[in-house]
């Protein structure tokens, strides 16, 4: 059983399958001195130098009736966290999170950080406003039968996706 996946009990709709998946990455750091983050992101300040630490806990909890199926399992894959580089900085953001009056996707997210780094929370790095998924792409109709879809599945232009994996200890759970 994969312990970074948890359905939800309640099911509204047998086309969605809802629930949390816990995911981490981590991003080398040495060559910048400034990280800018989603202004509503933990920071933990003990990551060692170097390496900046990236906890996801993505959420689908989406109560509408798509058109073709909707699991957290498949979802995981169109919707996450990219970098843009800028001289010295840093800057990590969400994309492809989406809402209706049905619900919708989301991502909270927790970074461990060197000490030395200087951070600066900043809005418009993730929800629906986030700046990585403006011109993103949207998933393709074969893509849409698998897992449907109602935002960008990739970063906008002058963003670079960050490659994620299982997170079994789920770092990013809320306590």
């Amino acid at each position: 059983m994969d312990s970074w996946i948890v359905f939800d009990d309640c099911e509204i709709s047998e086309m969605v399958k809802g629930g949390k998946a816990y995911e981490k990455a981590q991003v080398p750091v040495k060559d910048y001195r400034h990280l800018v983050v989603p202004d509503k992101v933990r920071i933990e300040q003990k990551a060692k130098n170097g390496v900046v630490e990236i906890y996801l806990e993505k959420v689908l909890s989406f109560m509408g009736h798509p058109p073709s199926p909707m699991n957290i399992k498949d979802a995981v894959k169109n919707f996450g966290i990219a970098t843009r580089l800028e001289e010295d900085t840093l800057s990590i953001a969400t994309y492809g999170e989406w809402w209706s009056k049905e619900g919708g996707v989301e991502i909270h997210l927790v970074i461990r950080t060197p000490r030395n780094l200087k951070i600066r929370k900043e809005k418009n790095l993730s929800g629906r406003q986030s700046l990585a998924h403006e011109k993103g792409s949207y998933p393709g109709e074969k893509q849409l039968k698998k897992c449907y879809w109602y935002g960008p599945d990739t970063p906008g232009e002058g963003w670079t996706g960050i490659q994620t994996v299982p997170d079994d200890d789920q770092n990013a759970k809320k306590d």
